[in-house]
């Protein structure tokens, strides 16, 4: 595709137009793909399901690679295009619970490998096996382990090196499929409670530092419902930015800069970004 405008495949619904978008359904078309940009020397840029990127530019000059779900027989070997929530949904009429600690969260099995998501004191590095990637600079596939993915807080290897991350062999835990169901109710509601899900928002802006919470030290400062243009610091979580009404890049960065530098002043901590900011 040409000329793609993504407002629709971010979930802070914020206009990026890309001059090429491919979709990528199979693993042999990675490197075919790879080729043509070797070849052409064309930028390329990964969003997953764009739940935590930022755009700081209205137009990009690359190519846009987007991994389709690839099928597999197996239940727990999943595509990196997979959407989390959907892939939530056949597990729980299974009784499999592995990644229901990411109930409504919206993003892509790639994407909560990458960025090693969790909440309820459970990340995906609990529940990765191996990780199946395509070293770029070396046009081959490789498989991880668990170890070598190197998960961290909010982290792994891939955030560092060259690889594309298209699939995973994920851990299958199993519970009553009824204790399982009511379980991610309660989860589903305690994310509308205190998440601003009526507004488009990417999620947490910063990491959590260590032994505090960056929401909580945002709100301490008085913080919550400051405006700046069309993005707004969120009136139900303090650490989170909304698209309150068509906010600009300009926005989101000056409150992110704002928040940072109170909160360095108020109590000598650098809070660091947690949101992908897509240069």
């Amino acid at each position: 595709y040409k000329h793609v405008n993504v407002k629709d495949e971010n979930t802070l619904k914020m206009d990026a137009i890309f001059l090429y978008k491919v979709e990528i359904s199979s693993f042999a078309a990675v490197k075919k793909v790879f080729k043509i940009i070797e070849k052409y020397n064309i930028k390329y840029y990964l969003i997953g399901n764009g739940s935590n990127i930022l755009f700081s530019k209205k137009f990009y000059e690359g190519i846009l690679i987007k991994i389709k779900p690839i099928n597999s027989s197996y239940i727990n070997i999943l595509s990196a295009g997979d959407k989390l929530n959907l892939i939530n949904n056949q597990y729980i009429r299974k009784g499999i619970s592995s990644l229901d600690f990411l109930a409504g969260v919206p993003c892509s099995i790639g994407g909560a490998i990458y960025m090693n998501a969790g909440a309820f004191n459970e990340k995906m590095s609990d529940v990765i096996d191996y990780v199946y990637a395509y070293d770029i600079e070396k046009s081959k596939f490789k498989v991880f382990n668990n170890d070598e993915c190197q998960f961290g807080y909010r982290d792994s290897y891939f955030r560092y090196h060259n690889f594309i991350i298209l699939g995973a062999k994920v851990k299958c835990k199993y519970m009553d499929v009824i204790e399982l169901e009511k379980l991610h109710k309660q989860r589903l509601l305690l994310r509308v409670k205190k998440m601003p899900l009526e507004y488009p928002n990417a999620g947490s802006v910063f990491k959590n530092p260590k032994e505090n919470f960056a929401g909580e030290l945002i709100e301490n400062l008085g913080l919550k419902g400051k405006i700046v243009g069309g993005a707004m610091i969120s009136l139900k979580h303090a650490n989170v930015i909304v698209n309150y009404n068509n906010a600009k890049y300009e926005d989101i960065e000056t409150l992110i800069i704002l928040i940072q530098n109170e909160v360095y002043i108020k109590y000598k901590i650098n809070l660091e970004l947690e949101i992908i900011i897509l240069k």
